[in-house]
């Protein structure tokens, strides 16, 4: 009898600490998708998928937006008030997430001296290069929206200037903690 009161205490305190673990949670996580761009704002339990509607078809959004809820326990879909989003850059705190999208050079204009990340998307029309004389930064995503001829040319310019780099179609989704 006391071993099974013992083993429900455990449960019920790994159950409470994970809640608990669930409710502070912060993440960025910027999924693999063929041709697409997909980008998860998680906090706490709230959630919001930022995407291109012309290109993810209500099937996918579903099924991630299912995934987050499973895997992060996020179970409201609202934007988190925790996040600002002033296109082209996501923030949270101090912490920053810059989105380099197609031919949009009006963007860059609009980059902050420093950012933590900096995502590929839609083919980008900018080398690794010419992007950092706009703003600073040391870590690197490119997602599968982008040709792998591409992402290969931006990996090498990467790696030269000895920066971290993160490609979805080799790796998968990468997940950011905050």
């Amino acid at each position: 009898m006391l071993f099974r009161s013992s083993c429900i205490v455990i449960i019920a305190a790994e159950y409470g600490w994970r809640q608990y673990q669930r409710s502070r949670q912060i993440k960025w996580v910027i999924y693999q998708l063929h041709g697409k761009t997909a980008i998860h704002l998680i906090a706490g339990k709230q959630q919001y998928l930022l995407y291109d509607s012309n290109l993810v078809n209500k099937k996918e959004t579903n099924q991630i937006k299912k995934t987050a809820e499973w895997y992060f326990g996020a179970s409201l879909y609202a934007f988190p008030v925790v996040f600002h989003y002033d296109y082209p850059v996501i923030q949270f705190k101090r912490y920053r997430l810059a989105i380099i999208a197609g031919n949009d050079r009006a963007t860059l204009q609009k980059l902050p001296k420093t950012v933590n990340y900096i995502l590929f998307t839609q083919n980008a029309a900018i080398s690794v290069q010419e992007l950092l004389q706009y703003t600073r930064c040391s870590h690197f995503i490119f997602d599968g929206s982008n040709p792998m001829w591409k992402i290969n040319a931006w990996k090498k310019q990467a790696e030269q200037l000895h920066l971290h780099l993160y490609a979805t179609p080799e790796q998968g989704a990468v997940i950011i903690n905050l």
